[in-house]
């Protein structure tokens, strides 16, 4: 009896007191997960760093909301984590986590069922939230099934799809499933989906891509390309991503022609370059991440002429956020002014007015900034970045 009082006790203390939003677990990653066991719930992890602009904004617009609360206080033990501080270095490194917020949920039991990078607004958190809880009790009810039928080959399909859409692994099942399944199952619509959710959980040099890349044309048969796009773009992010920020250029360079060689280099740049922008932004080599820009643009003019003017955007914004020269600045604009140009939207309206006022060139910034908050205001969104930037513009003219 009195083992069990001190344990809840120890719960209690255990979890910050928060009357709206979600009420984090402050033990450590160990307790939490006995006291997951011990509530049957699953557990939401917060992986975060102090500097991490998404993550803030997650602790201050999402997690305190009710609404938030109520879904996560009734089925999540919370964890939130910074992956710098020493309680969040150990939990960084076995799970590979290279960007930030990354959002990960287990099972009451510890395993990994669903995780994602990036900072949702509430109503995509809340949506992802829902989905995650769907998801593992679709996977607990699976996993008690597939005993009962003795492993059948179409649970292990459903199984193994489920399990890797979500961004985890089982490495046991998978490599079951496989023992299961001849030939004439890859060119099977649900089989091949799978080994895509597979695939896109692997880095380049993985079985699993090979294979994927080998049965590429029968899933391009019963899926888009913009699915076949989704499943290279996260093979080479998996890739790439652990060099971002510790490896050297050389080593870079060295896995870009391992995906060369594996994809075919048209092929592979596509996938890469966005990336190479990024890496040589952050080495401060304005020329290559140019140079990147540039061809990654020329190659979706080509490939998917939608994405233009996302991308133009894109660059423009991080090569204004990386504080580069002068030179490069106005290289930037021209890409702002272009994706305006192609499709005028509030977000690269606000980007344009950035780098026109970083130039000093007020006027044409004024015209800018007003232009998005208009346009932002006309589709309900909210302005108040542009808006903060617009007083600004009117205090230097």
């Amino acid at each position: 009896m009195k083992k069990t009082i001190l344990t809840l006790i120890i719960s209690v203390i255990a979890l910050t007191t928060n009357a709206q939003g979600i009420n984090f677990f402050e033990g450590s990653w160990e307790q939490a997960k006995a006291e997951a066991k011990r509530t049957n719930k699953l557990i939401f992890v917060d992986a975060y760093t102090t500097w991490c602009g998404p993550c803030k904004m997650l602790k201050r617009d999402v997690f305190p909301k009710k609404e938030v609360g109520d879904l996560y206080n009734e089925n999540f033990i919370s964890v939130a984590l910074d992956m710098e501080s020493s309680r969040g270095m150990d939990f960084k490194n076995e799970f590979t986590i290279t960007s930030y917020p990354t959002l990960m949920y287990f099972l009451p039991d510890g395993k990994l069922v669903y995780r994602k990078s990036g900072a949702p607004n509430l109503k995509r958190f809340i949506d992802q939230s829902k989905k995650v809880v769907n998801l593992s009790e679709e996977i607990i009810t699976l996993k008690s099934e597939l005993k009962k039928t003795n492993y059948s080959k179409e649970l292990l399909t459903k199984y193994v799809s489920l399990v890797y859409k979500g961004n985890s692994s089982d490495e046991e099942m998978l490599n079951l499933w496989f023992s299961k399944l001849d030939e004439s199952d890859f060119k099977e619509k649900n089989v091949l989906g799978a080994i895509g959710h597979v695939a896109s959980q692997q880095s380049i040099t993985s079985k699993y891509v090979l294979m994927f890349s080998n049965l590429e044309d029968y899933y391009l048969q019963s899926h888009s390309v913009n699915e076949v796009d989704k499943i290279y773009n996260s093979i080479v992010s998996n890739t790439l991503y652990p060099l971002f920020r510790r490896g050297s250029t050389s080593d870079w360079e060295a896995q870009k022609s391992v995906i060369e060689k594996m994809l075919g280099k048209d092929k592979a740049e596509y996938y890469y370059l966005s990336l190479d922008v990024q890496y040589y932004l952050s080495r401060e080599n304005w020329k290559t991440a140019s140079y990147s820009a540039d061809k990654f643009i020329a190659l979706c003019e080509v490939k998917n002429k939608r994405k233009v003017f996302i991308e133009l955007n894109k660059f423009a914004w991080s090569f204004y956020r990386a504080d580069v020269s002068k030179k490069y600045l106005n290289k930037a604009l021209l890409w702002a002014n272009r994706s305006v140009e192609l499709q005028e939207q509030a977000f690269n309206l606000d980007t344009q007015a950035n780098i026109l006022y970083k130039l000093k060139m007020y006027e044409e910034a004024k015209v800018a900034a007003e232009k998005s908050i208009e346009l932002a205001k006309s589709r309900g969104r909210n302005p108040t970045g542009t808006q903060k930037l617009l007083d600004k513009i009117t205090k230097s003219i």
